[in-house]
């Protein structure tokens, strides 16, 4: 099937696909302006000066290296989140499972660095909100896996258990 007649992305596909460019993209800014601020602060060599080099040497303890690589984890989610919306916006079937696999990675993080603040955790349940809406409104929805299928040539998977049976 050629592209002019592949049928179009649904569009929750594109919405979060914008969505996931500018979320991963500002996140990757931040990151990179708040990293460039401690090298410069600090004189190391950025995101890498946050890293866990810096907090083992430092003495900081296992608190402030687990912050950093928690960092460096959120940093490498928002460069695959960008990876995925690009591809999303593109309309690539694949993209669905990709934001499947980056939407399961950031839940587990989240759900880690909530437990892991303890009594401010409560804060974090606010970063579980979007991976939550990708799967619901694009991983699982029928239509979404019906045009996945079209254009990769199979057919639909089996629909997500209920339990209303």
């Amino acid at each position: 099937m050629s592209d002019a007649q592949a049928p179009q992305a649904p569009g929750s596909v594109k919405v979060f696909g914008i969505l996931n460019i500018v979320f991963g993209g500002l996140t990757i800014l931040i990151y990179g302006i708040v990293g460039l601020l401690v090298g410069v602060i600090f004189g190391g060599s950025g995101l890498l000066s946050m890293g866990l080099g810096a907090a083992g040497a430092a003495g900081a303890g296992g608190a402030a290296a687990m912050v950093s690589v928690f960092m460096i984890i959120t940093l490498l989610l928002a460069i695959f989140e960008l990876i995925v919306g690009i591809r999303m916006v593109k309309q690539m079937p694949e993209s669905v499972k990709l934001a499947m696999y980056w939407a399961v990675a950031s839940i587990v993080v989240t759900i880690i660095s909530i437990i892991m603040a303890g009594r401010f955790g409560f804060i974090g349940v606010s970063g579980l909100i979007y991976p939550v809406l990708m799967l619901v409104l694009v991983v699982f929805n029928k239509t979404v896996r019906e045009w996945v299928a079209a254009r990769s040539g199979e057919a639909p998977g089996p629909e997500p258990a209920t339990g209303a049976e």
